[in-house]
């Protein structure tokens, strides 16, 4: 069986976007695009099931027109003949006892005997299949009573091993596949943070040494936005990564999906279309200062990408900047949108840190500066960078 691995939809996100010259957003045309060369290349490669491994949505409160969408898109591949297999990720989770990925499934008019936001089993031919859906710890605990007063990470494990003991029982079954939308140990965001093991925490972070000791056949994960392999083989883990790249700091992420094949257990990467983002920086203390940055943008290519200037000066050079110039300069180039002009203002004299490049985004900016914290331990680390995570991505929810 030829398995592809969706990235994680987020349909759709409505930053940095602005309307064409036929009234559409941008960045929803460009998603329609983006899924329609997923549907093509699985065609092309006679792919028999996809999976997508959460966050369908922006916010558990998917708009109408989001939801259809979706849907039109799960029917899009079941025409094709190809199986869809989902589970909930966490930004398609309101909370316990609301509106849940069964529910938008049923209302969508998918398969939903494949799709679900609860723990469970399913077998496609000869694979089985476990659903490890992100939840919230009172419903994980509902679950699964006998592992209450472990850390939900520990829960997660033991989870998994009992579905994994199941599918083993399950007679045709010949390979097993762990689906899941967590942060796996060594996965790496795009800010460069790497997930270190947590037990606890506010970011549950699943020991990558214990999925492997359960012996899946794959690991096929949703959540984290860079596409990577964790495994190559026995088992092979992978995220493929977000449809559309959502902030500046994954501007130099690849977009795409995994394919994964059971009978070999061979794979490989096929990109797709996504539209660019074009980071610019530079320290001002003279007026030559501001004009190599109008220069760069010049001979710069932003038509059709998104663009964000990010410089750094003291409160003496201040006056070298002009702001409107840039904006002008900038506009020239025709560029989709222009996602911020920061300035970040320095006293005098002062020593900065080398690493801390002015075309980092505030997630790697916190990243490097962490990394600098000799005296702060990995865990702790961790914690910080998931709940810098955890409230961005809540004011991203709360401003759409």
């Amino acid at each position: 069986m030829k398995i592809a691995l969706s990235p994680d939809l987020h349909c759709f996100y409505s930053t940095y976007d602005r309307l064409d010259d036929a009234g559409n957003s941008i960045r929803r045309e460009e998603w329609k695009k983006s899924v329609k060369t997923m549907l093509q290349f699985c065609k092309k490669n006679k792919v028999d099931t996809i999976i997508f491994p959460g966050d369908y949505f922006v916010n558990p409160k998917p708009t109408a027109e989001a939801v259809l969408l979706v849907s039109e898109l799960f029917k899009a591949f079941e025409k094709s003949g190809i199986n869809v297999v989902g589970i909930a990720g966490n930004h398609d989770i309101a909370g316990v006892g609301k509106k849940n990925m069964n529910d938008v499934v049923s209302a969508i008019g998918a398969n939903a005997k494949w799709c679900s936001s609860s723990f469970g089993t399913t077998v496609i031919e000869d694979v089985g299949f476990a659903f490890l859906p992100f939840v919230k710890s009172p419903e994980l605990t509902a679950y699964s009573p006998d592992y209450a007063n472990m850390e939900m990470a520990e829960q997660l494990i033991h989870v998994a091993g009992d579905m994994k003991a199941t599918l083993d029982k399950t007679r045709k079954v010949k390979k097993t596949i762990l689906v899941g939308h967590w942060s796996i140990q060594g996965a790496v965001t795009s800010s460069g943070q790497s997930m270190a093991y947590s037990a606890s925490g506010v970011e549950t972070v699943l020991p990558l040494s214990e999925l492997v000791a359960q012996k899946w056949d794959a690991c096929l994960f949703g959540h984290i936005h860079k596409p990577q392999v964790l495994s190559e083989s026995a088992p092979f883990v992978a995220y493929s990564g977000c449809i559309q790249r959502i902030n500046i700091g994954e501007c130099n992420d690849k977009r795409g999906f995994y394919i994964y094949d059971t009978e070999t257990d061979a794979h490989e990467f096929l990109s797709i279309p996504a539209m660019e983002m074009v980071s610019f920086s530079k320290e001002i203390a003279s007026s030559a200062d501001f004009d190599a940055l109008l220069d760069e943008i010049k001979s710069t290519k932003i038509a059709g990408k998104i663009a964000y200037v990010k410089y750094t000066v003291s409160k003496e050079s201040f006056g070298y900047v002009n702001k409107r110039e840039l904006i002008k300069t900038l506009d020239a180039g025709n560029p989709v949108c222009i996602a911020g002009i920061v300035p970040k203002v320095v006293e005098e004299g002062r020593q900065r840190d080398s690493s801390l490049t002015e075309t980092l985004d505030n997630e790697s900016a916190l990243a490097k500066w962490l990394a600098t914290k000799q005296q702060v331990s990995d865990d702790d680390k961790a914690k910080v960078m998931a709940l810098f995570k955890r409230y961005s991505d809540e004011l991203v929810e709360e401003a759409v």
